[in-house]
């Protein structure tokens, strides 16, 4: 043991590597690890976590550790929303996708094009357009 202690930001960026390296296992693994070992996670630990279930294709999962921000008493920023849109875009989960795009205007953020393309691009997929 070298003594080294979990932190949100070090595990964060452990998470994120994995995930660029389509390693979604290892980067769910850390998010559990930390949870156990009493870190609290922050939002960009749950973005991470939500692109992660993506990867393994578990949109349902992605969408409830969005909604997990708020039970811990954070407040998603752009990044965790744009990571769920993304997921259930890649999932054609259209619904899902337009519900996650009104939170995201509600939260009174304002939205890079990227999320809207993202939900336009799951209605397309699923010829939901004119919803």
């Amino acid at each position: 043991s070298v003594g080294l202690r979990l932190s949100a930001f070090t595990c964060s960026s452990l998470m994120s590597a994995c995930s660029k390296a389509h390693r979604w296992q290892e980067a769910l693994a850390t998010f559990g690890a930390m949870r156990g070992d009493g870190v609290e996670p922050n939002v960009v630990n749950f973005s991470c976590a939500i692109l992660a279930w993506g990867q393994a294709s578990h949109w349902a999962r992605a969408v409830d550790a969005l909604a997990e921000i708020w039970r811990c008493g954070l407040q998603p920023d752009l990044g965790a929303f744009n990571a769920a849109v993304t997921v259930c875009e890649e999932s054609q989960q259209w619904e899902q996708a337009v519900a996650l795009l009104e939170s995201t205007l509600r939260s009174g953020h304002r939205p890079r094009a990227s999320i809207f393309i993202s939900a336009i691009s799951a209605c397309y997929q699923r010829s939901a357009w004119e919803q």
